[in-house]
């Protein structure tokens, strides 16, 4: 097992193949998206818990089942844990580097359903490298998709007006604030 912090709220559990049948059996030979505990039988989410209070130790956390979001990805070679730990919100301004437009957008879906405010997709023409811009309470399952960059708002959004596209997401995606849609 390998345990990467990925923020201070978030961390990604790396699992080897005997790992993954240590959660369940089955779980290493099916190739699914991602499954929440909910979503394991009681025996596979016992399993499940005792890695990430393992990885928790390692790194120096007391990750509690109670507070934490988890998502399990596994496959034939292995899985992957995300964990984020719900006890802390942060009142902020952020960008969040994404590898792609694609994941920018699935990102500002998920980020809008949670009731996140100011969510701007944007595309530098330099890099190629997308932004989502967010404003007020930022979760913290945001790094979990990307690299999260503190910002201070005047000079982030000066930036992006300058070197960034706006990719409109239908009506979700025009953004007002450069009158770009």
């Amino acid at each position: 097992m390998e345990v990467i912090l990925l923020d201070e709220d978030s961390l990604r559990i790396l699992l080897e193949v005997s790992e993954v049948k240590a959660i369940g059996p089955d779980l290493a030979a099916a190739e699914r998206g991602a499954l929440t505990a909910q979503e394991l039988t009681e025996s596979e989410r016992e399993a499940l818990f005792r890695l990430i209070e393992q990885a928790g130790k390692r790194c120096g956390r007391e990750l509690s089942p109670e507070r934490i979001s988890v998502r399990l990805y596994c496959g034939r070679g292995g899985g992957e844990i995300y964990v984020t730990e719900l006890r802390r919100q942060r009142e902020r301004d952020a960008l969040c580097l994404l590898p792609s437009a694609m994941a920018a957008a699935r990102l500002s879906r998920a980020l809008r359903s949670l009731g996140c405010d100011g969510i701007g997709c944007y595309l530098s023409a330099e890099t190629g490298e997308c932004y989502l811009r967010m404003t007020g309470r930022v979760p913290p399952i945001s790094g979990e998709f990307g690299r999260v960059l503190p910002i201070s708002g005047e000079s982030a959004l000066a930036w992006l007006k300058e070197h960034c596209i706006c990719l409109p997401e239908g009506e979700e995606g025009k953004d007002e604030e450069y009158g770009r849609e």
